[in-house]
């Protein structure tokens, strides 16, 4: 590989501000970890090309909201999720 190409990587962490006996339906707040990857390609000194990748997961979060005793009822479940994030730039410099 010469210096016109660049790999680039990173791991995150990213810790949910919401505690268990907050988290609602409308807040399915976890903590969640990243990993990314990207590659840029210098075609000129005045033009690059960047393409990258991310793959977020988060931990499950347990949700138990309400009660049986109210009205709305009782909201018990698991959220679970994942996320793919690509993305692509040219950079023209003048």
């Amino acid at each position: 590989m010469d210096e016109t190409s660049k790999f680039h990587f990173g791991v995150a962490y990213d810790m949910t501000p919401v505690e268990d006996e907050y988290r609602t339906a409308r807040i399915p707040d976890s903590s969640r970890y990243w990993l990314s990857a990207g590659y840029t390609y210098e075609f000129s000194p005045n033009l690059q090309g960047n393409v990258g990748y991310t793959y977020i997961f988060a931990d499950k979060a347990k949700i138990n909201e309400g009660s049986a005793a109210s009205a709305a009822g009782l909201l018990t479940g698991e959220y679970d999720a994942h996320v793919n994030i690509v993305s692509a730039s040219m950079v023209v410099k003048f």
